[in-house]
């Protein structure tokens, strides 16, 4: 049977990307195709997808990048563009 609730054990991690992706006006799918290589990563999560602390300090890292500026501004507004986000 398919998961269609996220694991509780990572609701931390969840409430994390949440509130990375509104703080940088990108969609879940930008996101994951960003931090992960796979645009379904968020969704999947969301979905209950299981995730081993590999993956977690992937997405933490990647986080932890953009917000200490390791992101130039163009790359980021480019993806928005890209992907069709508001705030380009």
């Amino acid at each position: 049977m398919k998961a269609t609730a996220p694991r509780p054990e990572h609701a931390p991690l969840i409430a994390e990307i949440e509130a990375f992706l509104i703080e940088t006006e990108v969609s879940a799918s930008a996101f994951s195709a960003l931090a992960m290589g796979d645009p379904t990563f968020v969704k999947g999560v969301r979905e209950g997808r299981r995730m081993f602390f590999d993956t977690e300090s992937k997405v933490r890292a990647y986080m932890g990048y953009v917000r200490g500026g390791g992101v130039p501004a163009e790359w980021l507004a480019a993806w928005k563009k890209k992907y069709r986000m508001a705030s380009v």
